[in-house]
């Protein structure tokens, strides 16, 4: 008895007492469930004529128009997107004015007009889609008129809207209905023919270069195009004068976004001579 208690006493020793028994914790108290924010609300759909103008907001040739359409038909559905684009565009004052003029109740009078602004809005996109091949006349009328005569395709490039106008009268019978911005795609579509002629005359066409370089700062991007698709092939290499002039270009459209593609292609084209050059 007594050698099992002297070995007990020396397994205490070596082990130790024995650890304390620790009492279990209390659980935490719940954290109360953080408030859900409410969801956003979804965009209300869009259709007809305003979906047709909102999804021209971020094309830079289109959006002054678009705002302009969708604040004549008074869409208040427009809203979001316009916000958007009012963000994306650096906080034009002339966005924030048509939302906040679409913003505004409907009275019982826009309510009842905005269905036949809708309709309008369609009869109009129609007539729109019809113009695109009236268009074309210009250019055909183009190569029948000046056929072979390269001075008469140069000379487009000093033309206005009136003169392409009054070239195809006689082949539009409601050509005196049309708007500016119609008649504005004849002018485009006059020069645009004259520039692939004298590009496919090639170096007899090379006393023009330096006309086509003084009408190159055209904000007009078909014309501007028309004009860069131009130069390269007619244009004497070395050309003593592309690279200042088209410097020149560059330097008018410095600060206008909606050039930037434009001011890429005339660089584009600047280095394009430079690289003939050197």
């Amino acid at each position: 008895m007594l050698r099992r208690s002297l070995a007990c006493l020396v397994v205490l020793a070596a082990c130790g007492p024995a650890a304390p028994q620790t009492q279990p914790k209390a659980p935490a108290p719940a954290e109360p469930p953080a408030a859900k924010r409410p969801a956003a609300a979804a965009e209300p759909p869009v259709d007809g004529e305003t979906a047709r103008w909102v999804a021209k907001l971020g094309d830079p040739r289109e959006s002054e128009r678009a705002v302009q359409k969708l604040e004549e038909l008074g869409d208040p559905r427009a809203i979001p997107a316009l916000g958007r684009a009012w963000s994306e565009q650096g906080h034009p004052v002339r966005l924030l004015q048509v939302i906040i003029g679409l913003a505004k109740p409907l009275t019982k009078h826009r309510e009842v007009v905005q269905k036949f602004k809708e309709l309008d809005g369609l009869a109009n996109a129609y007539k729109s889609f019809a113009r695109t091949f009236q268009y074309h006349i210009a250019r055909i009328q183009t190569g029948i008129r000046c056929k072979d005569d390269l001075g008469c395709y140069a000379d487009t490039l000093g033309m206005k809207s009136d003169d392409a106008r009054r070239h195809v009268a006689s082949y539009i019978p409601d050509l005196d209905a049309w708007t500016e911005d119609e008649a504005l795609h004849l002018l485009e579509g006059t020069i645009e023919r004259a520039m692939l002629e004298l590009g496919k005359r090639g170096q007899a066409a090379s006393r023009y270069t330096d006309r086509l370089l003084d009408h190159a700062r055209s904000d007009n991007r078909t014309i501007r195009q028309s004009i860069l698709l131009a130069l390269p092939k007619i244009a004497s290499i070395p050309c003593q004068t592309c690279e200042a002039k088209l410097d020149a270009v560059l330097r008018a459209g410095e600060g206008k976004t909606t050039l930037g593609d434009l001011q890429v292609e005339t660089t584009m084209m600047r280095l394009y001579f430079a690289s003939r050059t050197r």
